[in-house]
């Protein structure tokens, strides 16, 4: 999936600190950071920042995102609209139990 930094906030150079970024976060928006030369993403969901790295994912609460991610810069991102319809792909795992093969 491709994405594309959105320059939506305040600053001049579309860079969040980490209270701007919770904010995004609260309201919908995915954000990134690099740390520590890696590419993290961001999303929040039931109550807890999901954090998206190459090789884990994990939930954190708002406070300890705010404690482990307080030195970094985020930006906010959007989706290309090439990207998968969360309603289509529902549909299409739900194929599965209608057909009744488990997918």
């Amino acid at each position: 999936m491709e994405f594309s930094f959105s320059h939506q906030d305040s600053s001049s150079d579309g860079l969040l600190d980490v209270r701007q970024g919770l904010k995004h976060l609260l309201d919908g928006e995915t954000l990134v950071a690099l740390v520590h030369g890696r590419e993290v993403r961001f999303s929040y969901r039931d109550k807890n920042v999901l954090v998206r790295e190459e090789n884990a994912f994990y939930p954190l609460s708002a406070q300890d995102f705010l404690s482990l991610y307080k030195d970094c810069a985020f930006q906010t991102m959007e989706e290309e609209e090439d990207s998968v319809d969360p309603k289509k792909d529902e549909e299409y795992y739900s194929w599965g139990n209608k057909t009744g093969i488990g997918l």
